[in-house]
């Protein structure tokens, strides 16, 4: 019986549903501000493996946002609790204070964005 094909096999697809899983729980929002600038906004966790690599107020995660038609991007490290269901106004002024960031790609999760989800407003 040769097992090594049907155990990769499975493997394969348990990888696969995890990384849907994961991709499909990504909290994202949208929401202009002021100026008429459209942005996303998605938390990034730190890889436990990794946090020792990161800068300390990065450790614990932080918050991406996005402009959607340039593409620049910011990145927010104190991520409120309860940033999820914040007010488009409180967005506004967590997105004005976040720092500049540049898309690198090294960590993987920064570079590739989850999905696009409905505007909120």
């Amino acid at each position: 019986m040769q097992l090594a094909p049907l155990t990769t096999t499975i493997r394969q697809h348990a990888q696969a549903w995890i990384i849907s899983i994961s991709r499909s729980s990504v909290a994202i929002r949208t929401f202009g501000d002021d100026s008429g600038t459209r942005w996303r906004v998605w938390k990034v966790d730190t890889p436990a493996a990794r946090a020792h690599l990161m800068d300390s107020e990065y450790q614990s995660g932080w918050l991406v946002f996005e402009e959607q038609e340039s593409g620049d991007r910011r990145r927010l490290a104190q991520v409120p609790d309860d940033w999820e269901t914040l007010s488009i106004d409180r967005l506004i002024l967590l997105c004005s204070v976040a720092q500049p960031s540049a898309r690198t790609g090294q960590t993987g999760q920064i570079a590739t964005p989850p999905p696009r989800e409905a505007d909120e407003g």
